[in-house]
């Protein structure tokens, strides 16, 4: 008995300092909720942000059976790591600040250049997308930029405060050389938790917008849900963005079901340059809130973009299909209606302006 009486005491003594993990982060105060109150998207008697239109960001039990079964039975011979090697573009960048040009560092993070001013979206430099860097899925190959070259970031966006958009390590790293902050409602708290100054931070709202410099970055909705524990879900905001400059345009879904709404963001602030749009992470389970890549196409015309170039696939394993699938299944619907979409490498320079090869071999086939 009190061998299981020490064991106990282990695993809620344990428990108790993993709860109080940093990478968990903090909740809005008091003060910030009273605040949400006046907001559309925001539920006062649950405490909690919604979504635009009936969506299912929870799982029931008979869900939860569904998903074990489907791992438990889940076919081997799909390989949802890579067989290959991942590419790495080591050329490097040609600074030009006079137009828009972008780098996917992987997963749904990306370097954007728009007219001069640099933008991290979403960055995830750590090994493991999750609150713990000794478990959670692993990237299938290394971050693809030195780091340290982000020293002088003018603005970081984020969409929401998942593990794999909102990396606690990553924030740390960027928080004392980046001059902006610009996130959904709330995620604010996690930022300043983390040793990011209040100041830098700007919180929006959806169809709120800030100018920095000489940019305006356009918070527009999406249909996603929010948390990093499972009892604090949708505390905070989730969103899509549109930055702007004088000349120049970019479109990011962030994580997303597709809705209407798209539509209405092409009309109100397209057409864009370009749109980087997810497609990966899917399944029937979770379809309001994670897009196919066929939905990707429609929002890609919704937003009135002109070239499409897609994330949130090809660096971590969260889901059941094919590693290469959402890539491949998309570049499919793009030959057949002559949709462009670029799949650069690792670390490529992509320039908006430079005509799209059409259906030239990818990296992945």
């Amino acid at each position: 008995m009190w061998i299981v009486g020490i064991i106990s005491i282990v695993l809620v003594g344990g428990g108790s300092l993993l709860l109080r993990s940093p990478s968990f982060g903090k909740n809005p105060n008091k003060k910030a909720i009273e605040a949400f109150q006046s907001a559309d998207n925001y539920n006062v008697a649950e405490r909690q942000f919604k979504n635009s239109i009936p969506t299912k960001t929870t799982f029931t039990f008979s869900d939860f059976r569904k998903t074990t079964k489907k791992y438990i039975t889940k076919n081997d011979s799909i390989p949802r790591t890579p067989d290959i090697e991942i590419p790495i573009d080591t050329n490097k960048w040609v600074q030009n600040d006079s137009t828009l040009w972008l780098s996917w560092l992987g997963h749904s993070s990306q370097f954007v250049n728009i007219e001069g001013v640099k933008v991290l979206i979403d960055p995830v430099f750590s090994m493991r997308c999750s609150p713990f860097q000794w478990a959670g899925s692993k990237r299938f190959h290394p971050v693809p930029h030195d780091t340290s070259t982000f020293s002088e970031i003018d603005a970081v966006v984020i969409s929401h405060d998942h593990y794999d958009h909102l990396d606690t390590r990553t924030i740390k790293l960027l928080a004392h050389g980046v001059q902006r902050f610009i996130v959904p409602l709330g995620v604010g708290s996690h930022l300043e938790k983390w040793g990011v100054d209040s100041t830098k931070i700007t919180e929006l709202n959806w169809w709120e917008s800030v100018d920095f410099k000489h940019i305006t970055f356009h918070c527009t909705p999406a249909r996603h849900f929010s948390g990093r524990r499972l009892s604090h879900q949708n505390q905070t905001l989730w969103s899509s963005w549109a930055i702007t400059g004088n000349t120049h345009k970019l479109f990011y879904s962030g994580d997303t079901g597709y809705f209407e709404e798209f539509k209405t963001i092409g009309e109100k602030l397209g057409p864009f340059d370009i749109a980087v749009i997810q497609i990966g992470a899917y399944d029937s389970l979770w379809a309001d809130i994670h897009m196919f890549p066929n939905e990707a196409i429609q929002t890609f015309k919704d937003v009135k973009a002109k070239k499409l170039l897609p994330v949130h696939w090809g660096t971590f394993n969260l889901a059941l299909h094919n590693w290469k699938e959402p890539a491949s299944w998309l570049k499919q619907i793009a030959n057949r209606e002559n949709i462009p979409v670029i799949f650069p490498k690792l670390n490529e320079q992509v320039f908006t302006t430079v005509p799209i090869e059409a259906n030239k071999k990818e990296w992945f086939e």
